[in-house]
């Protein structure tokens, strides 16, 4: 059995043993570091990518919001102005400026086009009376346009209305 003194000597290590030791400690210990940094660095690129996911979905819902806000806006503004909500469609709808101008765009586009057509029907009517040889060439008297009654009926025949009033 060995004595107290060869015990202790097995127990002793070297200088470049205890270095060594050390040493593979050192690396240990920083192989744990970097696993660690690496660990948050993996963390914190997630939590980030994480940030931005949710950043860009609320920025798009906060686009969808607006575009909804001005969609409202605009079915205001055709009921507002006596339009057809079937103009809505041809609306610009992505922002209030592009909005403004494309309604006054539209609206003149729908009077122009509702004047057409009322224009041609009017043009209609008095070609069928022409045709018809239910056009005058004078106009009634002056008194007969002071009629009180709804299309003069107690001063004009409804022809003569037509030519007179509705087709001056």
């Amino acid at each position: 059995m060995p004595n107290e003194s060869e015990k202790n000597q097995e127990k002793c290590l070297t200088q470049a043993e205890v270095s060594q030791l050390l040493q593979e400690r050192i690396a240990q210990e920083r192989r744990r570091y970097e696993g660690l940094l690496s660990q948050q660095k993996a963390a914190r690129e997630q939590a980030e990518a994480a940030l931005r996911e949710r950043e860009n979905t609320l920025r798009e819902r906060d686009e969808q919001l607006r575009a909804q806000q001005i969609r409202s806006h605009a079915q205001a503004e055709l009921n507002r102005r006596g339009l057809p909500q079937s103009l809505l469609g041809a609306l610009q709808c992505g922002s209030e400026e592009a909005l403004t101008q494309s309604l006054a765009a539209v609206e003149g586009a729908f009077l122009e086009s509702l004047e057409r057509g009322v224009r041609d029907r009017l043009r209609a009517i008095e070609a069928l009376l022409r045709e018809t040889e239910h056009w005058q060439e004078t106009a009634p008297d002056s008194s007969a346009f002071a009629s009180d009654k709804p299309f003069c009926l107690d001063t004009l025949e409804p022809l003569e209305w037509l030519q007179w009033v509705l087709i001056p």
